[in-house]
């Protein structure tokens, strides 16, 4: 998915050799999240591209309001950047308080990023974002629990799909904005109720929890998730038995 967010970038910015890109990363985390990162760098120094990178820091990665500053600061060092890449579904969620703060109008410099969310959605529709790769994770849940379905059941052996090959930019996010409203089309995290790593939940794939967020339960449920005592590691007291194949 990186290395396809930086090719695809470079040929929409008509990116040329020498020219400088952002890229706004978590390659220091390693493994495939950090491969992703790497992904994107690869892509442009393939372009011949000089890449300015910048590690997300703890803050910046725990609220992406907190790296406004070092954007600002990237941009005045280097205001002849073409394209920002933000591989961070919550920063790319917030391009638009980062351009606005770096005094960037709308298409001025190219931005990419990951995840759609109804922060993104609009900020393409107010042509501060430009491009952005969907990961689906609607897709990342649903289908493996299909093939384990049809596994059981007819013996099928395992699917290979890429999930992360679809491009959401002005053309066609009208049809995707209202997805990402419902959640189909959304990766996030929520916060509003919990404060630290133990305590987030992933929205999209646990629905139970969001249907008691919705009841206000957070801060029932923050307790309950709470790890009790050195190392522990309790998680959300949510029901996981699986259904039964027939």
């Amino acid at each position: 998915a990186g290395f396809a967010l930086g090719a695809e970038a470079a040929k929409r910015a008509g990116l040329k050799s020498g020219e400088k890109v952002f890229v706004w990363g978590l390659k220091g985390q390693g493994g495939d999240r950090g491969q992703r990162t790497v992904g994107v760098i690869d892509a442009f120094e393939k372009a011949g591209a000089k890449v300015i990178y910048q590690e997300i820091d703890s803050a910046t990665n725990a609220d992406p309001n907190a790296g406004t500053a070092t954007f600002v600061g990237v941009m005045k060092k280097d205001s002849d950047i073409k394209i920002v890449v933000t591989d961070h579904g919550g920063l790319t969620s917030n391009v638009s308080v980062y351009a606005k703060a770096a005094s960037l109008k709308p298409g001025q410099v190219l931005f990419a990023g990951f995840d759609m969310s109804p922060n993104t959605a609009k900020a393409i529709e107010d042509g501060y974002q430009n491009l952005v790769i969907d990961q689906q994770p609607f897709l990342q849940g649903y289908i493996p629990m299909l093939n384990i379905c049809l596994t059981k059941k007819f013996g099928f052996s395992g699917l290979d799909i890429n999930t992360a090959g679809a491009f959401v930019d002005k053309t066609n996010v009208a049809a995707v904005a209202p997805l990402a409203a419902v959640e189909i089309r959304w990766r996030c995290v929520e916060r509003r109720f919990f404060r630290d790593d133990h305590d987030r939940v992933e929205i999209l794939r646990h629905g139970a929890v969001r249907r008691r967020l919705a009841r206000g339960d957070g801060p029932r449920l923050r307790a309950a998730a709470r790890p009790r005592g050195r190392g522990s590691r309790r998680r959300w007291p949510l029901r996981r038995t699986p259904r039964r194949v027939s």
